[in-house]
């Protein structure tokens, strides 16, 4: 089973996850926790390096291009695909293909006045042959809560610049992307990452049916 985290920084989807997979170890499940950069895939050494220095992917001197940076995520996710697509189980990604597609637009948008000319056939590349995804889950927060626990998180003092970016891609992800999703008849479970972690698990048993059985 493919449940995939989505959302933008800061709000809870990691303590989310980390909750989800002590519940299901201690029920005896097999869990396998995804996180968007896995660390065994050959792609995870150049990406780790490229996004070390800044959460909000911004480009390094050592990579001077988001079109490079792009084509490196959607090459990484399709490895993941290909790795665990089939396996039994509970597979939980921290961050998969909607991040890719909302971060890196974003990113592209600021570089090239004529993005759309890349980001469209880039969005074909990424959703080609995806695989099955039982149920997306959405962490949403305030934007003052995601900048609180991202600047204690990683000791840093938010810029208006970084506080506008993770506003726009809230705001991309609610009213567009997930939209869309849902439209393709994808599920999507929408949570409140200020809520109890066990609270929200209970509600993700409760779409997927587990227990019922």
């Amino acid at each position: 089973m493919n449940i995939i985290f989505e959302g933008i920084d800061g709000v809870g989807k990691s303590t989310l996850i980390n909750a989800m997979i002590k519940d299901l170890e201690s029920k005896k499940e097999l869990v396998r926790y995804i996180d968007e950069l896995t660390q065994d895939s050959p792609i995870s050494e150049i990406l780790g390096k490229m996004l070390s220095d800044d959460p909000f992917f911004n480009l390094s001197n050592d990579f001077p291009t988001s079109i490079f940076e792009s084509l490196l995520l959607a090459a990484d996710l399709h490895y993941r695909q290909e790795k665990y697509k089939y396996n039994d189980g509970y597979n939980l990604y921290d961050r998969d293909f909607l991040s890719i597609l909302s971060y890196q637009k974003e990113i592209l948008k600021e570089d090239y006045s004529n993005y759309m000319d890349f980001y469209k056939p880039f969005k074909d590349i990424v959703m080609f042959n995806l695989k099955p995804i039982d149920l997306l889950v959405y962490v949403h927060a305030p934007i003052e809560t995601s900048v609180s626990r991202v600047a204690q998180r990683d000791n840093i003092e938010f810029i208006d610049k970084q506080k506008k970016f993770l506003t726009t891609l809230k705001n991309s992800l609610e009213n567009e992307l997930i939209p869309n999703l849902e439209k393709d008849n994808i599920k999507v479970l929408k949570l409140d990452g200020r809520d109890k972690p066990l609270n929200n698990v209970n509600r993700i048993y409760g779409e997927i049916g587990y227990g019922k059985n």
